[in-house]
């Protein structure tokens, strides 16, 4: 296992060092605009300058909390002069503390921006451990040790005693009512079991569908009663029947109440860059996708992709001749999801 970590840290330095050197700068959001699609953004805090710009055409912004959930996870209140740890992409460092989180939210609003809060439901990234939350909660510990996703989203809470799904509906409410969110993005880890390695482990978890199903429909009713939305990533890019075996049915998660599934389709990140063979043909993802939004169609649930601009985290930069290709291949969804969209909104404004 050892070995097999040197040899990916190593292709990944390698890669990461071309990807740079190719790298043509942020993605031109003229080029965006002129993109018929709606646009929502994954950004974190690092995203925004002051005074804030109006970020034409942008529609959904959503302030995602990558790698250790901190902040969502173990929110207990609101401390205005207390940090927000929701800054690991940079390139601005504006809006520190909570009291800049609300200002943040509010000036938003007022340029009838949605804002969505999200986070990743990870363990670990193979890096940095788990957060002190996590530690208290060694039920919810990764499946293998080449995996970051939390093991089981159905466990119920060594110490509170609850669901994990309750107290992801209890935290939500909290940030909700402190700093007027808009709707929660359930990131990575929270649809279907995957092995972001290897795609066959997990193709028998079909059982699993009725409990992600009311996973997602408890979350939805309280995101609901707050006039919020549902966002989700997809299962791994997968087509809807494959996602089905891996546990999740995105046409009974839009009748449990999603309201957009986000379609993950990297592939400079993870058809390069992390060197996934089963996602380097751009057109056997495109695919999956179609597979996806026929069996969304006739519901209520729109259907976005991610169109991957880079990730300072992960150290990816895709360049702009990829970048149109993914826009003019995915013309047909409802929408796109620019991931991560930091760079093109600090440098564009």
């Amino acid at each position: 296992m050892i070995k097999i970590m040197m040899r990916r840290i190593l292709g990944w330095v390698w890669r990461s060092l071309v990807l740079r050197y190719k790298w043509n700068g942020p993605f031109p959001y003229e080029a965006l605009r002129k993109d018929p699609l709606p646009t929502a953004a994954c950004v974190d805090l690092g995203a925004f300058r002051k005074p804030l710009p109006d970020y034409q055409e942008i529609e959904t912004l959503v302030i995602m909390e990558d790698r250790q959930p901190k902040f969502f996870l173990s929110y207990d209140g609101y401390k205005p002069n207390e940090k927000v740890p929701l800054n690991r992409h940079g390139p601005y460092r504006h809006y520190i503390l909570q009291k800049d989180l609300k200002e943040l939210v509010i000036k938003l609003h007022q340029k009838k921006k949605k804002v969505l809060i999200g986070f990743w439901a990870f363990w670990s990234d193979g890096i940095r451990g788990p957060t002190a939350w996590l530690k208290k909660h060694p039920e919810l510990k990764s499946r293998r040790s080449d995996e970051a996703d939390i093991g089981n989203p159905f466990a119920v809470l060594s110490q509170e005693k609850i669901p994990f799904v309750s107290h992801i509906v209890a935290q939500y409410k909290k940030l909700q009512k402190d700093f007027q969110f808009d709707g929660l993005f359930l990131g990575d880890g929270l649809n279907g079991f995957r092995n972001f390695w290897d795609p066959n482990l997990y193709r028998d978890q079909i059982d699993k569908i009725p409990l992600m199903t009311e996973f997602y429909r408890v979350i939805a009713e309280t995101i609901h009663k707050s006039g919020g939305e549902l966002w989700t990533y997809d299962c791994r890019g997968f087509s809807y029947e494959e996602a089905k075996l891996h546990g999740t049915d995105y046409r009974l998660l839009s009748k449990a109440g999603l309201d957009i599934l986000v379609f993950q389709d990297y592939p400079i990140a993870w058809g390069y860059y992390f060197n996934l063979p089963d996602k380097k043909d751009p057109q056997k993802s495109f695919e999956a996708f179609k597979t996806v939004k026929q069996a969304l169609e006739n519901t209520k649930t729109l259907f976005y992709y991610s169109l991957e601009l880079e990730d300072t985290a992960e150290k990816w930069w895709a360049p702009h001749e990829a970048i149109k290709k993914q826009m003019g291949r995915f013309s047909i969804a409802d929408g796109k999801f620019l991931v991560w969209g930091n760079e093109t909104m600090a440098r564009n404004y």
